[in-house]
This record gives C-alpha cells, sequence and structure tokens, in this order.
C-alpha cells in the first residue's frame, strides 16, 4: 500500500468529509521525504476517532471563545490541573471487605518472600559449606596420591631388589 493510500484510509477512519472522494495516490508526493514516512506511519498508527471533536464540541468551543472568558492553555492548564483533587477522578473504590483480603495477600506474600529468603540464605551457606568440604577433600586427595605414589616407587625398589635376589638365588641353585 503506497504512503497515500494510508493516509486517506487513516481520514476515511477518522470520518474526514469527503474522504471518499480522495485518491492515494495523488498525495504520494508529499511523503517522500524520511521524516515524512515516519510522521505519516505514527500519524496513520495512532490517530482514530477519538481525536476528533464532535461538530457539538466545535460549536460548544466556538461559543466559549465568542464569550470573551479565558481559556486555560499550556503551561496554565498544567497548573489548574494539578490543583484538581484526584478523588475527583473515577477511580474505583475498594470496600473494607476487598481492602482487607488485599492486605492479607500482601502479608502473605511477604511472608512467602521472607520464606524464601530463609531457603535461599541456607542454600547458599549449604553451597558454602560444600565448597569448603570439597577444598579439604582435594587437598587430602592430592596429598594421598603423593604418598601413594611414593609407596608404589618403594615397593617396585622392594620387588626389584627381592627379583634380583630371587635370580641370583635360582642361578646359585
Amino acid at each position: 500500500m503506497s504512503c497515500g493510500n494510508e493516509f486517506v484510509e487513516t481520514l476515511k477512519k477518522i470520518g474526514f468529509p469527503k474522504a471518499d472522494n480522495l485518491n492515494g495516490e495523488d498525495f504520494d508526493w508529499l511523503f517522500e521525504g524520511i521524516e515524512d514516512e515516519s510522521f505519516l506511519k505514527w500519524f496513520c498508527g495512532n490517530v482514530n476517532e477519538q481525536n476528533v471533536l464532535s461538530e457539538r464540541e466545535l460549536e460548544a468551543f466556538s461559543v466559549l471563545q465568542k464569550s470573551g472568558k479565558p481559556i486555560l492553555e499550556g503551561a496554565a492548564l498544567d497548573e489548574a490541573l494539578k490543583t484538581c483533587k484526584t478523588s475527583d477522578l473515577k477511580t474505583p473504590r475498594l470496600d473494607d471487605k476487598e481492602l482487607e483480603k488485599l492486605e492479607d495477600e500482601v502479608q502473605t506474600l511477604l511472608k512467602l518472600k521472607n520464606l524464601k529468603i530463609q531457603r535461599r540464605n541456607k542454600c547458599q551457606l549449604m553451597a558454602s559449606v560444600t565448597s569448603h568440604k570439597s577444598l579439604r577433600l582435594n587437598a587430602k586427595e592430592e596429598s594421598a596420591t603423593k604418598k601413594l605414589k611414593q609407596s608404589q616407587g618403594i615397593l617396585n625398589a622392594m620387588n626389584t631388589k627381592i627379583s634380583n635376589e630371587l635370580q641370583a638365588l635360582t642361578d646359585e641353585v
């Protein structure tokens, strides 16, 4: 789909008057630059019917402008909104039972968290002890291997000596 066609489809979606009479290819030249294309993708992906003012809203705004009353905009509007109470907003209220149930759930989850922390600490301690034992056993194994090799050397020498003596005895006999 071309960029112009995508633009015209978005205009149709938001109810732009006479959008059915527009040809998307007539708008392709508007979106030839990379920056314009990224704007087009944003525009087509984010603009919908909720972003368009109704005729009644437009008439009400026009009447407000003609009345000469000040209209809050920008920083003044932000400041006025900050002073509004948050309770004025339509926030769901929790009854006491639901609140109590949620508090119980929080307490249960905290206990579970503490239990898991204790188990983790125990496992870390056991791993540390096991690692220490392993290091000690490795040292003992090295020492035993060294003694074994020495003993084998001594036994081999004794075996050779005995074999030589037996050979000499056999030769004498």
